[in-house]
C-alpha cells in the first residue's frame, strides 16, 4: 500500500455501544449488538474508497473527530475533553472500516493519532496510510 486513503464523514460522531447479552425468563440467552446511524454513515463513505484488495500489513490511521461547539464553551477552546470517550469513537470508526473491507482486520492499525476537537461541519476526517511512511523511525526495533 503506497497510496493514501482519505475521506470525510459528515454527521455527529457517536461512540461504539457495547454489545449486550442477557437471559430471558425462559432461560435462553439473547445477544444484541447495536449499530448506530453513525456506524452506517462511516460504512457508506468508507466503501466508496475500498481498494481492489483489502489492505494488509502495518497501517497508520489518523482521525479528527469534529463536534459542534456548545454555547457554554469559549471560542479559544479547540480540544473537546469530555464524553464521548476517544477510544469508543475510534472503535466505531475501526469496526465500520473493517466491515467495509478497506483492510483485512483493524488489528493491523498500529500507528496514528485521534483528535477530538470543536469544529464545523461535525464529523470525522480519516487518513489511512502505511505505518512508517512518514519517515519516523519505530523506536525499540533492531535494524
Amino acid at each position: 500500500m503506497d497510496s493514501v486513503i482519505e475521506f470525510t464523514v459528515i454527521g455527529i460522531p457517536k461512540p461504539w455501544k457495547r454489545p449486550v447479552r442477557f437471559c430471558q425468563p425462559n432461560g435462553r440467552f439473547v445477544s444484541w449488538s447495536p449499530k448506530s446511524d453513525w456506524f452506517g454513515l462511516i460504512y457508506a463513505e468508507a466503501i466508496k474508497h475500498r481498494p481492489a484488495e483489502p489492505l494488509d500489513g502495518p497501517i497508520k490511521l489518523d482521525a479528527t473527530f469534529r463536534f459542534p461547539r456548545p454555547k457554554s464553551i469559549k471560542r479559544d477552546v479547540v480540544f473537546m475533553c469530555h464524553r464521548p470517550d476517544e477510544d469508543n469513537l475510534k472503535k466505531a470508526l475501526l469496526d465500520a472500516i473493517t466491515y467495509a473491507r478497506l483492510w483485512v482486520d483493524d488489528s493491523r492499525v498500529c500507528d496514528g493519532r485521534v483528535l477530538k476537537v470543536y469544529g464545523e461541519p461535525p464529523g470525522v476526517s480519516v487518513r489511512i496510510s502505511r505505518a512508517g511512511q512518514d519517515g519516523i523511525p519505530v523506536l525499540g526495533t533492531v535494524s
